[in-house]
């Protein structure tokens, strides 16, 4: 009888061991998990700021190359900017050519000494074409009566027109 108690507290010890063993195995397993998905947000986390340090130089580029962008207005706004005296030339901006030759042209403007802040409408966008008609209205008091027919610029006092000028050479010889 002795013989059968002592197989049965080796069956007993071995079966604690095995429960140690697997314990143990069980806490590698978990930080190896632990460390695989702290490494992954690490990664995650590098990866976030790379992006977002890239597309920053490249807007950054963009806003070098492109200096007008920031006054391109709806064309609702022509009558109520902040500004006592302002200009605004309307344009289609998706016409290539005639885009760049007003980019430059308010470019030029701008480098003068004394200009009144200048701002555009891109008469190409959907919202600014309900205004684009056959015929213009110079004597325009707000935004309801106001009708451009091709490139236009427009000289605002206090929200109201003091000067009207139409056609590309006009613009030109204005802005010159």
């Amino acid at each position: 009888m002795a013989k059968r108690n002592k197989g049965k507290r080796n069956k007993q010890n071995r079966g604690y061991v095995q429960t140690t063993d697997s314990f143990d195995t069980n806490i590698t397993d978990k930080l190896i998990i632990a460390i695989v998905i702290l490494v992954i947000f690490a990664l995650f986390y590098l990866l976030t700021v790379y992006i977002t340090n890239n597309h920053t130089e490249k807007s950054d580029d963009k806003k070098e190359s492109s200096t007008f962008n920031y006054s391109s207005i709806v064309i609702g706004r022509s009558f109520s900017m902040k500004d006592e005296d302002y200009v605004v030339l309307y344009y289609d901006d998706n016409d290539e050519e005639t885009s760049s030759t007003y980019q430059n042209l308010i470019s030029s403007y701008k480098n003068n000494a004394s200009h009144y802040p200048i701002y555009y409408v891109n008469m190409g966008d959907a919202i600014n074409k309900s205004k684009e008609s056959e015929t213009s209205n110079s004597g325009a008091t707000n935004i309801d009566e106001l009708a451009i027919a091709g490139p236009t610029l427009i000289h605002f006092s206090n929200g109201s027109i003091i000067e009207y000028v139409e056609g590309e050479e006009a613009i030109t010889s204005y802005l010159s």
